[in-house]
């Protein structure tokens, strides 16, 4: 396994779209924001070794994230074994917390995500390429 970090990709794995809350009828449960898979190819989700996130410098627990790809929606702990599913270039997953508080609609949150993924196509002589990704953006609340 080779480390590498190409950081020109980075800033643009969190997607400048806002942050929303979400809804059953009138009751909040959570919110959301996408990501973008940070490098010029696409991946398998197997591929992802670690995944997690911060809002305003606090991570967030992996057990109230669902990840939302391709219609379908995995917790963090299931990506491992997901080595048919598919994250194309350009398809955004939707990262959404579960969070009976929501966020203040108009308030501005520091949003940062960690990845570390392995790069499918560097499989050679059983050796990977491992990819260590950071962003950190300040969001609005839509």
């Amino acid at each position: 396994m080779f480390m590498t970090q190409f950081a020109q990709w980075d800033k643009y794995m969190l997607c400048d779209a806002p942050i929303c809350n979400v809804k059953a009828g009138d009751v909040v449960y959570g919110y959301e924001f996408k990501i973008h898979y940070p490098t010029y190819r696409g991946t398998y989700l197997s591929c992802i070794e670690e995944l997690y996130f911060e809002l305003d410098g606090k991570r967030i627990p992996n057990e109230t994230v669902q990840f939302r790809l391709n219609g379908k929606q995995f917790l963090l702990s299931e990506l491992e074994n997901l080595f048919q599913e598919y994250w194309w270039i350009r398809d955004d997953a939707v990262i959404r917390v579960v969070d009976l508080e929501g966020l203040e609609k108009g308030s501005v949150h520091s949003v940062h995500v960690h990845m570390q993924h392995r790069i499918p196509y560097t499989g050679y002589e059983g050796e990977y390429g491992v990819e260590i990704s950071d962003c950190t953006k300040e969001l609005v609340v839509e």
